[in-house]
């Protein structure tokens, strides 16, 4: 079962993707989207079972402050979105790090059978 944060990521992916897709700064790595404060390269692929078909993906994009220093178990909070005109472009090829949890057990927090 996909996590809510998997499915925040993935919404937030398509909606940028549709919106910033426009003309700007360019890579070798692959199309960017700009949004202004950070730009990232996707990868072109054929989802599977869909041979003749592309999507972009752009993976490890963050969507709020990682939770580092005083921000650890804390409520997250958002990303400076103010206008970067020096920004770069970020590979954005692949899954991001994956954030660490202990396994679930069943009984605690895990529904069905």
């Amino acid at each position: 079962m996909w996590s809510s944060s998997a499915v925040l990521l993935a919404a937030s992916v398509i909606g940028v993707g549709a919106w910033a897709s426009r003309p700007g700064l360019t890579s070798p790595l692959g199309p960017v989207v700009d949004l202004g404060y950070a730009a990232y390269a996707g990868n072109s692929t054929s989802p599977a079972g869909q041979p003749n078909s592309t999507v972009t993906f752009y993976g490890g994009i963050p969507y709020v402050q990682p939770p580092l220093g005083n921000l650890r178990f804390r409520t997250p909070k958002d990303l400076d979105e103010t206008y970067n005109p020096n920004r770069t472009v970020v590979d954005a090829r692949s899954w991001g790090p994956t954030c660490v949890q202990q396994p679930a057990k069943e009984g605690v927090g895990v529904e069905g059978n």
